[in-house]
């Protein structure tokens, strides 16, 4: 019996040093982000589960367990309403910053889809707690940058992503739906202006078309389909072009052997008239260099006159010669013009112009009446040329 009774008595003290240390345990833990509170409940309820199994420990002794037991888990369970209270504050804080992003996303959804799916496909990121520098624009310490959302805050930012990009996907088919149907009206106007305008027009239409579609959105056959006719409408409009070209090329090669007969006669004529401007420009030159040394030889009598009066008229005959040696000069410059304005015009004549042209007969008709004008120019010598060859002295 007493070997029963000390077996008990080794039993009791064993459970006793067994509940002190793990009650020691709830109460001496750690508050910090340390702690996991799912594996802390657990092992409060199993300690209490330990205590109340206790049969041969002394009643008072295990109430007093059970009150450092409850208050232990008071102290950690305000510790987890705060804990949980601040995870809530940061959760709202990610929650409402992605809700406005999100709003953002869905108010530009028909003014422009394509940045509002941009936006929607960034926030990806930010739904699965990756924020990277973003974290930054929401106002919160380096500690509660780890902190994640809570499973409500969550799952109705989630909800509410779903619903706009649905909205937005439903809104780029309508588009592309649209598209294409404005692009087929527009292809059948342009069938029109194939079969009708004029084929360098069509083609310039064509390419417009194509400049005018580039970025927008269609499905996949759709596009194939407007490709297709698209295709189909340059080739006509090649087609077109290619035989109005072979057609006009045609014509001007008749035109060219009309023309030249025409230019050859007309071309002799002009060569002729170039002819005669050079003869008359080098009769002009020959009578210039006689009337500058002439001008040469009275200045330096001018430098030599010691009497007024002669110097006088040594100064008049030097004005008038070189006036006139200024207006053969000026009529060497228009024949120069017209020779030139002649040697184009052969060119132009050459390149396919009509050398009959209004414009042209008039022009000859001035070379002639220049030519005639210049034939009977003043005769160069004056009075006073007879000095000329003879010492002009005082008088």
């Amino acid at each position: 019996m007493t070997e029963v009774n000390n077996g008990a008595e080794n039993i009791s003290e064993q459970t006793q040093q067994d509940l002190d240390a793990r009650v020691v345990v709830l109460e001496t833990v750690q508050l910090d982000n340390t702690i996991v509170f799912k594996d802390y409940w657990a092992y409060a309820r199993l300690t209490n589960e330990k205590i109340r199994s206790s049969k041969f420990l002394d009643p008072e002794y295990l109430a007093q367990l059970r009150e450092r037991v409850d208050a232990a888990c008071e102290r950690v369970k305000q510790y987890q309403d705060d804990y949980n209270s601040a995870l809530d504050k940061v959760s709202a804080i990610k929650r409402k910053y992605i809700e406005e992003k999100i709003q953002s996303a869905k108010d530009i959804i028909e003014s422009d889809n394509n940045k509002s799916q941009t936006a929607l496909r960034e926030l990806l990121s930010l739904l699965k707690d990756d924020w990277g520098e973003k974290i930054k624009e929401l106002g919160l310490t380096e500690d509660q940058y780890g902190i994640k959302m809570n499973k409500d805050d969550h799952d109705a930012c989630w909800l509410f992503w779903r619903q706009i990009n649905d909205q937005c996907f439903i809104y780029y088919r309508e588009i592309k739906q649209n598209n294409f149907i404005r692009l087929r009206n527009e292809l059948y106007a342009l069938a029109d202006v194939v079969n009708n305008a004029e084929p360098f027009d069509a083609l310039n239409a064509i390419k417009e078309f194509q400049k005018s579609i580039k970025g927008v959105v269609l499905e996949k056959t759709d596009w194939e389909e407007v490709r297709a006719e698209l295709n189909s409408l340059w080739e006509r409009a090649d087609q077109r072009f290619k035989t109005f070209k072979s057609q006009r090329n045609q014509d001007r090669l008749e035109r060219r052997k009309k023309l030249d007969k025409r230019r050859d006669n007309w071309r002799v004529r002009q060569e002729a008239n170039i002819q005669k401007f050079n003869d008359l420009i080098s009769k002009n030159f020959d009578v210039i260099t006689k009337m500058e040394n002439h001008v040469e030889k009275l200045q330096n009598d001018l430098i030599n006159a010691r009497n007024e009066s002669f110097k006088s008229k040594l100064e008049t005959w030097i004005k008038e010669q070189q006036s006139k040696i200024a207006d053969i000069q000026k009529a060497n410059r228009e024949l120069n013009q017209k020779i030139a304005s002649i040697e184009k015009k052969i060119e132009r004549v050459e390149a396919g112009e009509d050398p009959y042209a209004d414009k042209e007969t008039a022009s000859t008709e001035t070379s002639s009446a220049i030519a005639d004008e210049l034939n009977h120019l003043p005769n160069q010598h004056t009075e006073h040329d007879s000095t000329e060859n003879t010492d002009h002295t005082e008088a």
